[in-house]
């Protein structure tokens, strides 16, 4: 049977605003993980502080700790910092023997499909969700988003070959790369913590498909949705600084009347993705019944299109 490793990085306590706010989080993500069927699941957590999670002591999953300083609260540092944890559980994932490495978010569930996917397919060079949900816990809506082509979401399998790591050189061409498209403070970060990275992890998500392309190789859809986005306040994408914020500048003057209109195009389309919480939904993603979700875990707004807890 094959293996399956999936990785994901939670992000050091003292730049959470609320700790046991992202530990409980990170066990509903890990459950909905462990409840994918098809083929032999592994999961591993990448972090600076071992949480007092439910999953620990689940031979299942596995917690592993890194020594390195934290990253300060900004996206660069903070994006810099996970991919570090991403690529340092990729490799234990491949040491362990898993054939495919998948990284998740660790606020986002899984579909308990992705597994059969990998299980009975062939040898494939991997696949990428080609939609996913955005979901507040508590809400009874979700809105489907379908990514742009060439793109991937944060949800992603690589036949554990095809991923290899080293260290990013100051002034290679691949920090160049890293740092084009005003990127360069995020390269510089990644530079700074000299740890070996998988290069297609520091590319980034959006990148991971068209990397691969250049290389001829080609990563699959998932016949699904693959993932849902967990939208809450202490995301990093809304974290300042960098372009994997999503928190917006402030617009001239000018432009607000513009601005304010492509909102509303935007909140239009978003009405027009919304799917009800129906059963089968709830539990192909392992979502919690509403009266298991602590009232100060509920969120409001659930239309965010961003998060990520890492």
């Amino acid at each position: 049977m094959r293996m399956l490793g999936i990785v994901t990085s939670l992000r050091a306590k003292e730049l959470a605003k609320d700790w046991e706010y992202h530990v409980w989080l990170l066990d509903q993500a890990v459950a909905s993980m462990l409840a994918s069927e098809g083929c032999d699941v592994r999961v591993f957590v990448v972090c600076h502080e071992v949480p007092d999670s439910e999953h620990l002591g689940n031979p299942r999953v596995r917690f592993e700790s890194v020594s390195m300083r934290a990253p300060k609260r900004n996206n660069d540092e903070m994006c810099a910092d996970k991919v570090v944890k991403l690529s340092e559980g990729a490799r234990i994932a491949i040491d362990e023997g898993c054939d495919y490495v998948m990284v998740s978010d660790a606020d986002d569930l899984l579909s308990r499909r992705v597994a059969s996917v990998v299980g009975s397919e062939n040898s494939e060079a991997g696949w990428y969700s080609p939609a996913e949900f955005f979901y507040g816990y508590g809400g009874s809506w979700l809105r489907l988003y379908r990514l742009p082509p060439g793109q991937s979401g944060p949800c992603a399998i690589f036949r554990s070959d095809l991923l290899d790591f080293g260290r990013v050189p100051d002034g290679s061409s691949w920090y160049r790369a890293l740092a084009a498209n005003g990127a360069e403070n995020y390269a510089k970060a990644l530079v700074s913590l000299d740890r070996v990275v998988n290069p297609i992890l520091a590319a980034g998500h959006t990148e991971y498909r068209g990397i691969l392309r250049a290389r001829g190789i080609e990563l699959l859809p998932l016949p699904f949705p693959g993932n849902v986005v967990i939208c809450h306040e202490d995301s990093t994408s809304g974290v300042p600084g960098g372009p994997g914020s999503a928190v917006p500048a402030r617009p001239a003057e000018g432009k607000r009347s513009r601005s304010l209109l492509r909102r509303l195009r935007r909140r239009f389309s978003g009405l027009q993705a919304l799917r009800f919480l129906t059963g089968s939904i709830a539990r192909e993603f392992h979502i919690p019944r509403s009266n298991a979700i602590p009232s100060r875990y509920r969120t409001r707004g659930f239309l965010v299109s961003t998060s990520s807890s890492g």
